[in-house]
């Protein structure tokens, strides 16, 4: 069999096994009350987005890979500031990155244990028989799915097409969309006017053009090295340094939503005579959606801002220029460089958590201007993992094809 078609295989194959265990029912469960209960729950949907769409029907994957997520996350994070998990990612080349993806890995599955728990906790409000059975039994059978679904997706990436985590969140995603185009989107145009469907239409493709900047937007800075200058060739496109304009992915907007949520949460279980005293200025329904676009604005545009400081880093970017004897082009090395890096990347991260928060915002302003729920769902979120992922399986498909291409031309 062709190495290409084995691996569309097993990809594929793979796929179908990781969604086929989403609905794997947990024993001792009353779906149709949990389902119906947690039909329109929005603390819910970024957790569903990652869990790709798991906890919608409550089976044995139903955490997907959110565990691992959250320790890759934590791990990168921490690297920067434990020096022996810095030294592994840097310095210790493929042994070391190995170790660290150990590493992650038991993080993940301590993640799993304790997440699992919680959802036990949670669902033991719609256990036919609760108690602590129900609790240890569905820990120990969400653990396990986790570990299994994990393996699944290390095994789509040696063997496979693509990063296997990504393809099993982008999966989840695709799945849901039929039931959003018949539950919501085509209801909607049906119900409603042109003029509100053009709206949509347009604000739709206005997120979908944002989603594009931001993967694809980057800040190309000059560089000039000594060999150019005695050659006489300054001018050189392929000498630069790339910065992308989006750092955090959507690390950003997930932890602004659950920011946000939680505050909701904290606001309605207090008595704020405040919050009583401007709810009466205006209608509380609208009061409390625009009070919750600038403050989930604010959240993502904070979370990514810092996020993207603490993730690049001028004096490293100075030290190693000086080291491969290169420079910026009008910009003296050593503390003009780290000053000049400090300042640009402060605009331009500065610039791209803006156009996130507004990416994100478009959701809630749809549903407030035109009376929809529907990118609850299928936000910013799931746009921007949908479109990296297609983006990356698609450069690893060009690069097979290519090296295909020359193992034939070769022989």
């Amino acid at each position: 069999m062709d190495e290409l078609l084995e691996k569309y295989v097993i990809t594929l194959g793979l796929l179908i096994l990781s969604r086929l265990g989403m609905f794997i029912p947990l024993p001792g469960i009353d779906y149709e009350s949990f389902y119906s209960i947690n039909r329109y729950n929005s603390a819910l949907q970024n957790v569903i987005t990652f869990s790709g769409h798991g906890l919608t029907f409550v089976g044995l994957f139903a955490l997907g890979i959110v565990p691992h997520i959250n320790a890759s996350i934590f791990i990168q994070l921490v690297a920067n500031l434990i020096p022996f998990l810095q030294n592994l990612q840097k310095e210790e080349g493929e042994c070391g990155r190995r170790k660290l993806a150990q590493i992650t890995r038991h993080l993940a599955l301590v993640l799993a244990i304790i997440q699992s728990f919680g959802l036990s906790l949670w669902l033991k409000t719609y256990a036919i028989k609760p108690g602590s059975a129900f609790i240890l039994g569905t820990c120990l059978s969400l653990s396990a799915g986790f570990m299994l679904n994990l393996w699944i997706s290390e095994q789509i990436t040696e063997k496979g097409i693509g990063d296997g985590p990504s393809l099993l969140i982008f999966v989840g995603i695709v799945s849901h969309v039929p039931r959003l185009l018949q539950h919501e989107v085509i209801p909607y145009v049906k119900n409603t006017n042109i003029l509100k469907n053009i709206t949509l239409g347009f604000l739709f493709l206005t997120m979908m053009a944002g989603v594009a900047i931001i993967h694809e937007g980057t800040n190309k800075i000059l560089l000039i090295s000594s060999k150019q200058l005695t050659k006489n060739k300054i001018n050189t496109s392929a000498n630069h340094i790339p910065f992308k304009v989006n750092h955090a992915g959507v690390t950003p907007i997930v932890l602004a939503s659950t920011s946000l949520n939680l505050i909701t949460s904290l606001c309605r279980s207090t008595n704020n005579r405040f919050m009583w005293l401007l709810t009466n200025f205006m209608p509380l329904v609208t009061f409390q959606k625009i009070i919750s676009i600038v403050v989930y604005f604010l959240l993502v545009v904070g979370f990514s801002y810092s996020h993207g400081l603490l993730i690049v880093k001028p004096d490293e970017i100075s030290k190693n220029l000086q080291k491969m004897e290169t420079s910026i082009q009008g910009v003296r090395p050593g503390k003009d460089t780290t000053f000049f890096l400090r300042t640009k990347l402060q605009n331009f991260i500065l610039l791209g958590s803006i156009l996130l928060a507004c990416i994100a915002c478009m959701p809630l302003i749809i549903e407030i201007t035109l009376e929809t729920t529907m990118f609850r769902t299928f936000g910013p979120a799931s746009l921007l993992i949908s479109t990296g992922i297609i983006l990356q399986t698609r450069e690893q498909i060009r690069a097979l094809l290519h090296s295909k291409n020359y193992s034939e031309l070769m022989n």
